[in-house]
This record gives C-alpha cells, structure tokens and sequence, in this order.
C-alpha cells in the first residue's frame, strides 16, 4: 500500500462514494466531495518519508494510490522563515511565514494543481480547464505539460501578459475574456458545457485540496 486513501465523501450529507468515482459533486445535494483516509490512532510519524524532500514525503496521507503517476516538479519543502519584527510588534515570542514562492512555479498553486493533475493522471484524465488570474494558470500549464496533457486556460483580459505567455510556451491554450475571473469562470463553464475538460478550478475537484494541507512544514 502506498495510501491511507479511503473513499470521497460529500461534506455536507456525509454520503460517501467509491475512489474511482470521477465526479466533482454529490448528486444529493450538489455540494463538493472530500478525499477520506484510514486513519487511527496507530498511525505514527513513521509514515514520513524522511529521504524525500517534497510534498510527497507525505505520499501515505495523500490520495494518489501508485507511485508511477505522481507528477512532481519538486513542489513543496519550502522553508519557514522567523519574522522577528512582526511577533515583537503583535507581543508573541515567535512569528513564522512559508514561503512558497520557492515552489517550482512560484506560488503555493503548484502543489494543489501537482497533487490534482496526479490524481487525474491516475484516474485517466489528462485534459484539464481552469480560470485564472495568473499562478494558477501557470501551475496548471506546467504539471499538464509533464503529462501530456491538454490544459485549457482562461484568464481576464486584465491579467498581467507575462503570466499568458508563461502558459503558451508550456502548449497551454489561452483565452482571454473580457471583464472579471468570474468572467472568465463563466465563459470556460460555457465552453465545458459537455464535460470534456475536466474542471481543476478550487473545489470543483476533490485532489487540488490536498495538496494544500498545512502540514507541509520542515
């Protein structure tokens, strides 16, 4: 076994549905599935990779089940830098800041975007649609690009160019739209209407989530 990975289940009813089941909501109450896993009190720190230094030393509490389909750019392990000045100012003896700009596209995204196109990758999904106003973009561009795959990106006409043409020399297909992310949103959401992308936006898929998990941390 290489995960404790169980089941996904709907936050809200709590109705739970196999591991292979490929939709992003619960047919009841249309609310989004969460990745669950075997967990218990006997599980110790053992589990930690303590030879990798990435995201995935944590691979037995994360829900991708075969090492072959991590798709990995060495996202994660970014260091905790001690912010002297700032816990003096708020009277705490210790302020920490991650900073995940050190990750392999330059924001915390890689790691959500990493961990969700490596659970699509093993569930046979390798053409991805997101809205974007930047790092998520150029996440999806880059891990999709490991792959294969076929990332499908819109971003408001009012984002930073340097951030499109980061996702076009990665053969991601760029749409810019007019007007606000939601926008953006709407016009991918159109042009998805049947399903063939498979939608990657927060929370419309239960992976990226995980790969967000706060215990990333040296």
């Amino acid at each position: 076994m290489t995960s404790f990975y169980s089941h996904l289940e709907c936050d809200q009813c709590h109705h739970r549905f196999d591991k292979a089941y490929i939709h992003s909501y619960c047919p009841q109450c249309t609310q989004p599935l969460v990745a669950k896993y075997h967990l218990h009190k006997g599980i110790s720190k053992s589990v930690i990779l303590h030879d990798r230094y990435d995201m995935w030393r944590y691979k037995y509490l994360l829900p991708v089940e075969r090492d072959e389909n991590i798709v990995t750019l060495g996202e994660g392990w970014t260091p905790l830098l001690k912010l002297s000045k700032t816990a003096r100012a708020l009277g705490l003896t210790t302020v920490f800041i991650k900073e995940e700009g050190l990750n392999p596209t330059g924001s915390f995204k890689a790691r959500g975007i990493g961990m969700a196109v490596s659970k699509a990758r093993e569930l046979g999904l390798s053409s991805f649609c997101i809205p974007t106003a930047g790092n998520a973009g150029s996440a999806l561009a880059a891990y999709t690009a490991v792959i294969g795959g076929e990332a499908h990106i819109y971003m408001p006409e009012a984002t930073p160019r340097v951030f499109q043409l980061d996702c076009e020399v990665m053969c991601a297909h760029v749409k810019r739209i007019k007007g606000s992310i939601r926008d953006a949103g709407l016009a991918m959401a159109a042009d998805n209407a049947e399903g063939q992308w498979w939608d990657i936006t927060t929370l419309k898929e239960p992976f990226r989530l995980e790969g967000k998990k706060p215990w990333d941390m040296k």
